[in-house]
């Protein structure tokens, strides 16, 4: 009877260990695709005005080494072409597994960046955004300068250098500085605003009153490491806000064994301007005005096959999740995962799961070209 009894307790206990393990897994998996699907959403977001032909960059050449700071190839010739902060093509960038370029620049002395997983860059405005005119956040659309009467989201302990000033007709990017509160040029306040190469101000091109969004902008990369001293790997952010010195890096969740990425590409051009609303097949220039239509067309696996990223109208993010525990499960078997298999790398017996979902980008997500078509859709479309 104490047999039996034993193992009635043994298996119990085995139960509720599992269906534990399974919920933090759960748990950690949701908690990880909603920080990166966040994130996602919002690459190269500018404003309720959507998928607008461009952002003003208020900028001048002494600005050039302020631009490189917010991105954290700056110091890497890899990737030039990431330079330019507020380009449709660079607002959201794939690495494949094992990219020796990018793993060189998220080594860390306290993680080991995973060799088998791909990573994602995106660059956006943070979620730290305010509203001109609420309480504390003041505009002088007359002048170069945005008074603020506080910093409740501590932007210039963070670094923050540039900031994306938009309602829905316009948006602009600039450069700001903050001056030393209690002095004379700031009048007391926190004060952000731009100045050319003479040092002289530079006003904002277009009006914005009540209820303008002022945010910071940010650059976001995604990948797995091992922390020091663990055994599986973790999901982590790397997060730049545009000042030397500002990334900061923290872990998101753990046992996070594998991620990967296909990226929804948009291979379609509007066939001319007489007809905005029509298609013409094929990529780039040469079919059609070139201007894509804004609906994803084919998901590729492979950041390297990706030739525009412009053109990338949505993400499907996978994860593997791998329990803490040992010797719960036969181990080692394959599991689907996102249109394909995921063999775990050793035979341990350790639960693992996939989970996935899919993000349309916000500013690129099913409008033709903000304008384009006149009958359906105008600038002003949300």
């Amino acid at each position: 009877m104490l047999g039996a009894l034993s193992l009635v307790y043994i298996q119990a206990k085995s139960s509720f260990n599992y269906a534990n393990q399974m919920i933090r897994m759960t748990e950690d998996a949701t908690v990880a695709l909603e920080t990166i699907s966040r994130q996602t959403r919002m690459a190269g977001f500018s404003g309720c005005a959507g998928a607008t032909p461009g952002v003003k960059q208020l900028q001048s050449a002494a600005s050039t080494a302020e631009i490189q700071k917010l991105n954290p190839f700056y110091s890497n010739n890899a990737f030039p072409e990431l330079l330019d902060i507020y380009a449709p093509h660079t607002a959201l960038y794939g690495f494949s597994a094992n990219n020796s370029a990018a793993l060189q620049l998220i080594q860390s002395a306290s993680y080991k960046a995973s060799t088998s997983s791909a990573m994602l860059f995106l660059r956006g405005v943070s979620s730290d955004s305010v509203a001109i005119g609420a309480e504390g956040y003041l505009a002088d659309t007359s002048s170069a300068y945005l008074m603020l009467e506080t910093d409740d989201f501590n932007w210039a302990e963070k670094g923050a250098s540039f900031f994306l000033i938009a309602n829905c007709t316009a948006s602009e990017v600039f450069r700001g500085e903050f001056l030393a509160s209690g002095s004379s040029s700031s009048q007391g306040f926190y004060a952000i605003g731009t100045t050319d190469v003479n040092g002289k101000n530079i006003n904002l091109s277009n009006p914005y009153n009540q209820g303008t969004m002022l945010s910071p902008l940010t650059s976001d990369w995604f990948f797995l490491a091992t922390k020091k001293g663990q055994t599986h790997p973790s999901l982590y952010i790397r997060t730049f806000h545009g000042a030397v010195n500002s990334a900061s890096v923290s872990e998101v969740v753990t046992n996070v064994e594998a991620m990967t990425f296909q990226y929804g590409e948009n291979t379609e051009n509007r066939t001319s301007l007489s007809n905005p609303c029509g298609t013409g097949t094929g990529e780039g220039i040469g079919n059609g005005d070139g201007l894509p239509t804004y609906f994803t067309d084919q998901y590729k696996s492979n950041a390297a096959e990706v030739k525009d990223w412009s053109r990338i109208i949505s993400i499907r993010i996978g994860l593997i999740m791998v329990s803490e525990d040992d010797l719960l499960t036969s181990g080692g078997k394959t599991i689907a995962w996102l249109g394909g298999s995921y063999t775990p790398p050793v035979a341990d017996k350790r639960l693992r799961r996939a989970y996935s979902t899919t993000v349309m980008l916000r500013n690129r997500s099913g409008l033709p070209y903000a304008g384009s078509c006149a009958s359906t859709v105008s600038n002003s479309t949300p």
